[in-house]
């Protein structure tokens, strides 16, 4: 990941990510730096289990905290209000079908620094997500996926 390109996000993106920020910045560093203090007073630190935890929790932390600021610097608002749906974009949600199986799919393209599967939020530089963004209704696409080959028709683009 480049350090300078801009990040596409949607506004739940960005808001999602600050509330982690937030989280951070005021109840886990606070918390740490507290664990740290209280190790720090228990003497020797250089057979201090308890210091050396603490020390990598807070460089964890901070290692955190410097990759979400550093994100946020870069996001570009997606204006959901100005999604297309005529083809596959980001932010657009999409039910795509399995030709073989005929098993239906709603998946949103997102970011990559959005995608959650779990939740339908499928990274546009995923397999999947590459191989729809541009395509419109009603055409197929042929993706690799670590099964083997999946053919899927995009049946709706929403938004």
């Amino acid at each position: 990941m480049s350090d300078n390109h801009p990040i596409h996000m949607s506004l739940e993106g960005v808001k999602k990510l600050e509330r982690e920020l937030y989280e951070l910045l005021e109840i886990q560093r606070p918390d740490m730096l507290m664990s740290l203090q209280e190790a720090r007073e228990k003497g020797d630190l250089s057979e201090n289990a308890e210091y050396s935890a603490a020390r990598e929790g807070l460089t964890q932390i901070d290692m955190q905290i410097s990759r979400i600021q550093k994100l946020l610097s870069r996001v570009v608002l997606i204006d959901e209000n100005s999604i297309q749906t005529d083809q596959v974009g980001l932010l657009n949600t999409i039910v795509i079908e399995n030709t073989k199986t005929k098993k239906r799919m709603t998946y949103k393209i997102v970011s990559p620094e959005e995608a959650d599967p779990r939740a339908g939020k499928i990274s546009s530089t995923s397999p999947v997500g590459k191989a729809l963004l541009g395509k419109k209704v009603g055409d197929e696409v042929e993706v690799e996926v670590p099964a083997g080959i999946v053919h899927y028709k995009i049946i709706e683009i929403g938004k």
